[in-house]
């Protein structure tokens, strides 16, 4: 439920922030908008060959420009999510009604079984950054500027009085 109830909050900030992304994908969900799609079962498999590894900091290229992703491993590590997951005959019935029976089922205690991704376009971050240079360089210019008429003035005023 913990997982539903973050992509629905994420989904309306997404209103505000298209190009801002977060997705529990799985290789196997109850729900089919949680399947993952071919760069995030990347990362899926990647925390299952490396089970020690429980975070991957990384760029991916999207249409809109490059990405970083802040990706987390999902573990079957509670004893009840194989009350709803292990198989089809022990989930609720309502759950069954709602996305069938062949999909969520089949996990194992400890099994990694998706990623907790969220991705955020490096296009904000680099127009901050480029902002923050370009208001330093006038900034500097404009005290080199100053400095430089000042020292300037003050020798001519000294080369005057002498």
């Amino acid at each position: 439920m913990p997982a539903f109830a973050a992509t629905e909050i994420f989904n309306y900030l997404r209103e505000k922030f298209p190009n801002y992304f977060y997705k529990e994908a799985t290789l196997n969900p109850t729900n089919p908008r949680n399947r993952a799609t071919d760069w995030e079962s990347d990362v899926v498999n990647q925390f299952r060959s490396r089970p020690e590894q429980t975070e991957i900091v990384s760029m991916r290229d999207t249409p809109t420009g490059p990405s970083l992703f802040l990706a987390r491993a999902i573990k079957v590590n509670n004893v009840s999510c194989l009350d709803f997951h292990s198989t089809a005959d022990k989930a609720p019935v309502e759950m069954i009604k709602l996305y069938g029976s062949a999909n969520g089922f089949g996990w194992k205690l400890n099994d990694i079984i998706g990623a907790q991704i969220v991705s955020v376009p490096m296009a904000v971050p680099v127009l901050l950054a480029e902002n923050v240079f370009r208001t330093l360089v006038l900034w500097l210019a404009g005290a080199f500027v100053v400095i430089l008429t000042f020292g300037n003035l003050a020798f001519l005023l000294l080369t005057r009085t002498r």
